[in-house]
């Protein structure tokens, strides 16, 4: 038989453990009822942050003659644009919740300027001038005839054909290349204008500022980077609130900020990368099974309509299932590449 001081204790034992569990049952619904009421009030946002205008040298090399960052703007607000191609009138199903309308940092503005207006002579010699002008020449000839064929159209590229032409060989040292990147940029076959990339910069941030709508819209200032000594594409999307503080982006500024955010960048990208994988794997699931899904919906309404309409085929059914199986097991192969996660945040 106890004594009545084991029973006090046994008393005491039980009267903590029950406390104890009554305040981790509180603590854990306190902090889940905290979390549930933060998610409901979280909100996904859409946007994109890779988008180039005519300001850019491969966007205007490819066509795009006429789309400006306000057109970029206007359109993901939901607004109705010309298309540049086509010129037809185009206007987005839903509109985005933000925008970066990101141009190539080389070059801002420089290709269409060279097609469009005047060679900015001012510092340059007349050997340069000279360059600048026959340049000029190719950009327009090429631009104006983006069609390469008749009888010399082996001579005379396109407009992107001449724009492929002037992009860096392929090295297989490209750590050696880079030593040299700014050298030989500088030597490219296309001159300098660093009035109007100046002046571009400005025509972007304003109409960033212009279309910036806080809680309804957010343009948000950016541009890309584009480092590719030797072939190497180390694109970078930035985006910064430093439209103020910089007269104009260069492919110098563009390494100077990073090379400054470097250390602060370094460990966020493997929790990004964690989590870019978890998101783009939890998709690819979902993505199976509504293709799992409508594959066999669609096997199943072959083999219903077969069962009233001798004329269907079994050939029909079997081709079906074959290019179904292929399609799923190609998606059940995926799997997520983390190049997407180049957006340096500059703030």
């Amino acid at each position: 038989m106890r004594s009545s001081s084991q029973g006090t204790a046994s008393l005491n034992s039980f009267l903590r453990r029950w406390l104890t569990y009554i305040f981790c049952s509180l603590a854990l619904t306190t902090f889940v009822a905290g979390w549930l009421h933060g998610a409901e009030n979280m909100q996904l946002l859409w946007g994109d942050t890779h988008l180039h205008s005519t300001y850019s040298s491969d966007a205007f090399a490819n066509g795009n003659m006429t789309a400006t960052p306000d057109t970029a703007y206007r359109y993901a607000k939901g607004i109705p644009v010309e298309h540049p191609w086509h010129k037809a009138r185009v206007q987005i199903d839903n509109p985005l919740d933000f925008l970066v309308v990101s141009d190539h940092a080389e070059f801002l503005g420089v290709i269409r300027s060279l097609y469009l207006n005047p060679v900015i002579s001012e510092g340059l010699s007349w050997q340069e001038e000279l360059y600048a002008r026959v340049v000029q020449y190719l950009l327009r000839y090429a631009m104006d005839n983006q069609s390469n064929s008749g009888l010399l159209g082996s001579f005379h590229p396109t407009g992107r054909q001449l724009f492929n032409s002037v992009l860096p060989q392929p090295s297989e040292n490209a750590a050696a290349a880079m030593k040299t990147w700014d050298e030989s940029l500088q030597r490219g076959r296309i001159p300098l204008q660093p009035t109007v990339e100046v002046d571009t910069w400005k025509l972007i941030t304003d109409a960033a500022d212009l279309h910036n709508d806080p809680g309804v819209f957010s343009a948000l200032i950016g541009w890309e980077y584009s480092l590719i000594p030797g072939g190497a594409n180390l694109h970078r999307v930035v985006i910064s609130d430093i439209d103020e503080a910089l007269e104009g982006i260069t492919g110098s500024t563009s390494a100077a900020v990073l090379n400054k955010l470097r250390k602060t960048l370094e460990p966020i990208y493997p929790v990004l990368k964690r989590s870019a994988e978890k998101t783009v794997t939890e998709r690819k699931e979902l993505a199976l099974r509504k293709a799992q899904k409508t594959m066999g919906d669609e096997l199943k309404r072959l083999q219903y309509l077969q069962s009233l309409n001798p004329l269907v085929r079994e050939d029909e059914i079997n081709g079906l299932s074959e290019r179904s199986e292929a399609c799923l097991a190609a998606l059940a192969k995926a799997y997520p590449k983390m190049e997407g996660l180049r957006v340096c945040i500059a703030v």
